[in-house]
């Protein structure tokens, strides 16, 4: 999405490799026509491969500094940063990438058990991890840790319905306009 190529041109094929320095990167091209641009997510996994030729005046990983794959802190940085270029003027390309609803999934207060009200004791409590469902990729499709597994799934997926409401209410206060793109937002 953010060269316009598919991975053979631009390079980062499957898990290792990195986007050619040559590949033209939208955000590399528009902080060079004179907008700030900014990179905020948790998925450095993919978004990291790209650091090097993005051309982000601001790259900010939030679960470094919180330890948590959380949308929320996404949402506060992208309307920071929202606010600052309204304020002065400047023109913003921003890139928002959250991890959820990839694992682990939580369980979320108030959301989760409009899908799952059954037991959340034992070992899948109110988080699944990634090796968790790697165990269960081979038990039989009634087998009732699936239905503890969607519904935590389907809490991750509206939970962060929430943090994108945060955010089109906050960008919407900002008078911002906005441009939606499949991996994130951009303004």
């Amino acid at each position: 999405i953010h060269t316009g190529q598919i991975p053979r041109v631009h390079g980062a094929i499957g898990d290792t490799g990195d986007v050619g320095p040559d590949a033209p990167v939208l955000s590399a091209i528009l902080g060079a026509a004179g907008f700030r641009t900014a990179y905020v997510g948790n998925n450095d996994f993919a978004m990291g491969r790209l650091r090097k030729v993005a051309g982000w005046g601001e790259s900010i990983t939030p679960y470094y500094r919180d330890h948590d794959k959380d949308c929320g802190p996404i949402v506060e940085e992208a309307l920071r940063i929202v606010g600052e270029a309204r304020a002065t003027g400047e023109r913003l390309f921003l890139s928002l990438l959250p991890i959820e609803p990839h694992v682990p999934y939580r369980y979320h207060d108030g959301i989760t058990a409009a899908y799952y009200d059954g037991p959340l004791g034992g070992r899948r409590g109110k988080k699944i991890s990634s090796a968790q469902l790697g165990k269960l990729r081979g038990a039989r499709a009634d087998d009732p840790r699936w239905d503890h597994l969607r519904g935590l799934y389907d809490g991750e997926v509206a939970y962060f319905d929430t943090c994108w409401a945060r955010l089109e209410d906050g960008l919407a206060a900002l008078g911002a306009p906005t441009v939606a793109a499949i991996d994130g937002t951009c303004l």
